[in-house]
């Protein structure tokens, strides 16, 4: 039996994640495929999650800090307008 690139991703992709494929052929009429994931660990993915988050809170500060940096200075003789005075 043939696999084509499709099959070979999802084979790739699934194996990867502790899964497994199975083909059976259904002759004449085409292909069987079933996808087997295992269960998700609930604190495992609490923590994936949480560490995403302070990784893109970091990378948010830095891209601030950036453009911050790449703002021209406002002119010596500029003065803030204050509109509670």
């Amino acid at each position: 039996m043939k696999m084509g690139l499709g099959l070979a991703i999802v084979d790739r992709i699934v194996r990867r994640s502790s899964g497994s494929v199975q083909l059976d052929s259904m002759d004449p009429h085409g292909l069987l495929v079933r996808v087997g994931f295992p269960a998700a660990d609930p604190a495992a993915i609490k923590a994936k999650e949480e560490k995403r988050a302070r990784e893109q809170e970091k990378l948010e500060k830095k891209m601030l800090k950036e453009f911050q940096k790449n703002q021209p200075a406002a002119p010596a003789d500029h003065v803030d307008e204050d509109p509670k005075a």
